[in-house]
């Protein structure tokens, strides 16, 4: 029987496989806004096999090995083997661990392959300029406060982990299933960025540009994939470097009140 789906996250389509019906029924309600019908061979085929034998590892457990085409990704819960070259990953899971999460790993490589990433960040869509306004900070920052207090005014895309996907010479943020305290995802859409805060509470609102270095660096301590791998750290630096010379990049002082909005409407437009 054929236990299988299509997820679309960003505008990439991912086609999951799984040995087990049980695990297909929790992918589908997982990602239902994300699900798929579109027709022809996706972007990256996953292959995931349940293993009910799998040896306990600690929680520390992290190996990651890039070279070239081919991606080794070893977790607590889970092995996973990519050859971007085939578009084929084959996955095997920890039955006792959330079926999800490989995916959400695999899919932020083959963003990154594309030249995008995934943030740790809140994003804000503008439906009538199809402009996105992305809000990135560690945990307790205020991105999901700034989600609530962006609802009546646009589309919220995400309130923990967007997706950067890149375009020519520019950048869309998309929303994605990892979502925060704010709660599900509504509508799988994004948009351009026109700019990118990185976000500090206050009593007051401010903002200062960033300079490149500055930008970078943030963008290092927000990024979703962590490595010590040189390879991957080069790449994702390359994709920085690029990405901060096309988006406005800002630190933005912020409390909790309706007036956010007008104060980057006021500033930065």
């Amino acid at each position: 029987m054929d236990y299988s789906l299509n997820i679309k996250i960003s505008d990439i389509i991912f086609q999951v496989f799984c040995n087990e019906a049980g695990p297909k029924r929790l992918l589908k309600k997982y990602f239902s806004t994300f699900l798929s019908d579109q027709e022809g061979p996706p972007d990256m085929r996953i292959s995931i096999t349940i293993d009910k034998g799998w040896q306990a590892r600690p929680e520390v457990m992290s190996h990651t090995i890039w070279d070239t085409d081919n991606l080794s990704v070893k977790t607590q819960s889970f092995d996973a083997q990519i050859d971007f070259s085939k578009k084929e990953a084959n996955v095997v899971h920890d039955p006792d661990c959330g079926i999800a999460w490989p995916v959400r790993v695999l899919s932020s490589w083959v963003l990154m392959r594309k030249g995008g990433f995934f943030l740790h960040a809140s994003s804000i869509l503008d439906e009538e300029r199809r402009i996105s306004y992305v809000f990135s900070g560690p945990s307790g920052s205020g991105k999901t406060t700034i989600a609530r207090l962006s609802q009546k005014k646009d589309t919220v895309l995400t309130d923990d982990t967007t997706a950067v996907a890149r375009r020519g010479d520019s950048y869309n943020a998309y929303a994605t299933p990892f979502s925060g305290e704010y709660g599900p995802v509504k509508k799988n859409t994004g948009g351009t960025i026109k700019a990118l805060f990185f976000i500090k509470r206050d009593t007051r609102f401010g903002h200062k540009r960033l300079s490149a270095r500055e930008a970078i660096q943030q963008l290092f301590l927000n990024s979703r994939i962590h490595t010590t791998d040189p390879v991957i750290t080069d790449n994702l630096f390359t994709t920085f470097e690029h990405f901060v010379k096309k988006v406005e990049c800002y630190e933005l002082s912020v409390k909790p009140e309706p007036g956010l909005w007008r104060y980057i409407d006021d500033n930065i437009g």
